[in-house]
């Protein structure tokens, strides 16, 4: 086929027009593969150099855009594939194949940057850190490997630290309610119960000693009383499970309510 023109067609793509048979076709390459085949000192083509520019256009279309996306962060190989499979198996397979030979992808050494990052930098448990890494990408095999690390000591150095920051963000409750609450969030947070339950009751000992419950639970029923209105029977009977769920005990909601 006869090779009419290469003409700009914007930054870094030439439109390229070909002819055969008297039919006209434009394609539009990129800079690296026009001048990689070099086209612009070529008056024909055939059918398997045409084939070869394709898929090297492809390559550099593909490439381009891995090299955009790890630009911005680091991607697990699988999940790098997805991103790019638009472009066809042949092709991600050629890019990624040149990413790993340059050293831009490499699973286990950015997993465990990832996971360095993470025990200098957060208060996540092992359980958050494993469903993180897996949704990224991360191979099981790895990902299980990388956190072997993260051993008992380790959470329970990183889980106190959790428990004593979430401890400075509480509301005025009462020392149970609150020894829940940091139990719970601990668990969300990726921590062993085991881990936790010593420290979340570290932490309410130490929220009894801080916290004056007689003015707790007097502003409690005066706000409660606020809402709800009423103070026959049924509703004090309301207050009292009310404030039961909020850890108050019962001969103390007693004392103050009769």
């Amino acid at each position: 086929m006869k090779l009419k023109d290469v003409r700009s067609a914007g930054k870094k793509t030439f439109s390229v027009v070909l002819e055969k048979d008297g039919d006209e076709e434009t394609i539009t390459l990129r800079e690296e593969t026009v001048v990689k085949h070099g086209l612009f000192l070529k008056d024909t083509l055939d059918e398997k150099e045409l084939g070869r520019i394709r898929a090297d256009d492809a390559f550099h279309k593909a490439l381009a855009q891995a090299y955009d996306l790890l630009a911005r962060r680091d991607y697990a190989s699988t999940l790098l594939r997805k991103k790019l499979a638009a472009h066809g198996k042949r092709t991600v397979d050629r890019v990624m194949k040149h990413l790993e030979d340059e050293g831009y992808v490499d699973d286990a050494k950015t997993l465990r940057i990832h996971f360095e990052d993470a025990l200098a930098h957060r208060t996540d448990g092992p359980k958050k850190l494993r469903e993180r890494f897996l949704r990224e990408g991360y191979p099981q095999a790895l990902v299980d490997d990388v956190l072997a690390a993260y051993d008992e000591e380790t959470q329970s150095r990183k889980a106190r630290e959790y428990i004593m920051k979430t401890k400075r963000t509480l509301p005025a409750i009462t020392p149970r309610k609150a020894e829940e609450r940091l139990l719970t969030a601990g668990l969300r947070q990726g921590f062993d119960y085991e881990i936790l339950k010593p420290l979340a009751y570290e932490a309410r000992v130490e929220i009894e000693q801080e916290t004056d419950v007689e003015a707790l639970i007097t502003a409690r029923i005066a706000a409660l009383r606020a809402k709800y209105g009423k103070t026959d029977a049924k509703a004090k009977e309301r207050l009292i499970r009310k404030l039961l769920g909020e850890g108050f005990a019962y001969d103390l909601i007693r004392k103050h309510l009769d």
